[in-house]
């Protein structure tokens, strides 16, 4: 019967886990490795190459008995290796079992901690938008403050002050648009300009699934 890996660890395991997650796997590798090596011991005693060195040193110690008129003894290699056998057989059961329950262990536990996480995400996930939000619209405000300043400049030069806010071409903010023809050249070109504040807050809704 095959091991239960559902949870070995692979490498992907996250560091920052549930604690009771944890603990649930912690107890889990602890038995995956000594079903492993159970189940090594019942393959080291399984070849056939076993069974004939078993009854070859019956046969000596029989032989040699009989050369010496002494009674013939009762067989011992043989049986030996089959207790080991059986032994191991036991064993690797009773740890697979185990493992088995562990597995189940580390199932509820996840189960209990997705159940506590969904009941969570909802506010936790609506904190986060609003922080990354202000954020955003800080960071557009930001920009919009930079193209006055820069506005102001340009007074010094021509006597004029260019109040166009600022605007920035979708294949700009996103070169990976190029590759399906939005890009210079595009005869839709002037209206694929955006103000670089709204894209920023507009893309931030978009990621948290608000509407925009």
């Amino acid at each position: 019967m095959p091991l239960n890996t559902t949870y070995r660890n692979n490498g992907e395991r996250p560091a920052n886990l549930p604690a009771d997650v944890a603990a649930a796997l912690s107890t889990y590798d602890a038995r995956l490795s000594k079903a492993q090596n159970a189940y090594q011991r019942v393959r080291e005693l399984a070849p056939a190459t076993l069974d004939r060195a078993a009854e070859e040193t019956d046969a000596a110690t029989a032989a040699e008995a009989a050369k010496k008129g002494k009674p013939i003894p009762v067989p011992t290699a043989v049986p030996h290796l089959a207790a080991d056998r059986a032994t191991a057989d036991r064993e690797a059961a009773a740890y697979a079992a185990a493992l088995d329950a562990a597995a189940a262990d580390v199932d509820q536990a996840i189960s209990e901690a997705l159940a506590a996480y969904y009941a969570e995400e909802e506010q936790r996930r609506a904190k986060a938008y609003r922080v990354i939000k202000a954020k955003a619209e800080e960071l557009a405000e930001a920009i919009t403050a930079e193209a006055a300043n820069r506005a102001d400049r340009e007074w010094l030069r021509t006597r004029r002050r260019d109040t166009t806010p600022p605007r920035v071409f979708a294949w700009d903010a996103m070169p990976s648009l190029r590759a399906y023809g939005i890009a210079p050249g595009n005869p839709n070109a002037r209206y694929m300009l955006a103000d670089p504040g709204e894209l920023i807050t507009r893309t931030v809704a978009a990621a948290f699934g608000q509407e925009n």
